[in-house]
């Protein structure tokens, strides 16, 4: 097994990157050790500056017939919530890398423009767990939105949607434990006690800097300025024996918005989507062996093509 957990480091983030309010009870050095609870299995953790030329991201012991895997965690997360999906996903040979976004995690937290957030992947084979950014925001008025929902909403526009865990103070750790009681229930199996509670505590009690850059990416009741529907026709139509980008997409059996099903729906006859039952938002893990196992089945799907094979989905 070879992980490789990459933390970026910013190395102009200015003073207040380091300055933290008293008034919240967090500090980088306080996410370490909440972090360190969590078992990493056999892995490599090392700090990557996002300024050198050519980081070096090898992983030693990699087999060339295994497909590489690289895991990005979503809104308010970290590398320390795929502990559920380590022991399987990452098998004897294969390249694996867990990264904590800049801004998230143990990366540096610049300050963000409202531009400066650019990603450019090579990549074969894009797995999508409930994706935010695709569906545009209804033209309808939003009618089944509740008043008192609205009027939380207006007073709450000028902060960002984690401020409260940090206007609380000394309280924040209470609260998230009691708002969010499901995340001790999501990890049960592998903690009796509040570690990951903790850990997203510190996670998201700092600095709100990739916070911040969600934020400027929406436009009220969290929909996305810039929905990918708008530009998913940049992306061509894929035969199913050629090498280019294929998307995958994981929802939950409850999920009632599919924002795919739109008349661009064509550019993904060529993909799939896959629905895991009984799980919730967190599918990886609500369901982590069905998680795990779809997307097992889709790395040796790709390495059957690589080998020549064909590829089923």
């Amino acid at each position: 097994m070879s992980i490789l957990y990459l933390f970026t480091v910013y190395h102009s983030s200015g003073w207040i990157s380091s300055w933290l309010p008293s008034w919240c009870p967090t500090l980088l050095s306080h996410l370490i050790k909440a972090e360190d609870r969590i078992p990493k299995r056999k892995c490599t953790v090392r700090v990557t500056p996002i300024r050198e030329s050519s980081p070096d991201l090898s992983a030693s012991g990699v087999q060339r017939h295994q497909v590489p895997l690289v895991l990005l965690h979503g809104f308010g997360g970290g590398v320390g919530l795929w502990v559920k999906n380590l022991p399987a996903l990452a098998q004897e040979g294969r390249a694996f890398f867990a990264l904590d976004m800049l801004g998230f995690g143990r990366s540096s937290r610049p300050t963000f423009g409202r531009d400066d957030m650019c990603l450019l992947p090579i990549l074969k084979h894009l797995v999508l767990v409930e994706p935010w950014g695709f569906a545009a925001r209804p033209d309808v008025k939003e009618r089944w939105v509740p008043i008192w929902i609205k009027i939380f909403g207006a007073a709450m526009n000028p902060f960002n949607p984690l401020g409260p865990l940090r206007l609380a103070g000394p309280l924040g750790p209470l609260l998230l434990q009691l708002l969010r009681a499901d995340f001790k229930q999501k990890y049960a199996s592998v903690f009796e006690d509040d570690t990951v509670s903790d850990y997203i505590y510190h996670v998201n009690a700092q600095m709100a800097s990739g916070e911040t850059a969600f934020k400027n990416m929406t436009v009220p009741y969290a929909w996305p300025q810039h929905p990918m529907m708008d530009r998913v026709e940049m992306i061509s139509p894929m035969s199913s024996h050629d090498l280019h980008l294929r998307i995958t997409k994981f929802y939950f059996s409850d999920h009632i918005v599919f924002p795919f099903k739109t008349p661009h729906n064509h550019l993904f006859l060529s993909n799939s989507f896959k629905v895991i039952q009984g799980a919730g938002h967190y599918i990886f893990a609500d369901q982590s062996e069905d998680f795990n196992q779809a997307v097992l089945k889709i790395c040796n799907n790709f390495r059957h093509i690589i080998n020549g094979e064909e590829y089923n989905q």
